[in-house]
């Protein structure tokens, strides 16, 4: 779960892309919050990290970088399999999206967290070809 999987509206709660939503497993749970704050809150993944690196032992850290791996395994493949359903903008998006969260697993991958100056690449890229209505959607995740 991430916080722009939620919605709420009148009163009622909905949760989008629950199709993995499952419970139990911590680190599969950090892996997506950090793959969330890879973009939306750098600090904060920071303030994970460092925490686990203090807290926790070299096993568990272990478990939660593969984990970590799987999942942007997971991305990177949901994004290659919309590849041909795509065109125009939205494909040059799922384009971008793909070499983005790749160079995230490399440097997961190399134990390095991917550069502040990839991210705002890809933020830059991903804004310019968004759609109005996109982007004013995803304005409330800032």
């Amino acid at each position: 779960m991430v916080p722009h999987n939620i919605r709420i509206k009148n009163g009622d709660v909905y949760l989008l892309d629950t199709s993995s939503f499952r419970f139990g497993n911590k680190h599969e749970g950090w892996a997506r919050f950090l793959n969330f704050m890879t973009l939306y809150n750098r600090p904060l993944e920071n303030a994970l990290v460092s925490y686990l690196q203090k807290n926790r032992t070299k096993e568990e850290r272990q478990s939660l970088w593969l984990m970590r791996i799987y999942r942007l395994g997971e991305i990177i493949w949901y994004y290659t399999k919309l590849l041909d359903k795509t065109s125009d903008n939205i494909k040059l998006l799922t384009e971008a999206r793909i070499d983005f969260w790749t160079k995230v697993l490399e440097a997961t991958l190399a134990q390095k967290q991917v550069s502040k100056e990839e991210v705002n690449n890809y933020i830059k890229i991903r804004n310019s070809l968004r759609s109005e209505e996109e982007k004013i959607r995803q304005q409330k995740l800032h």
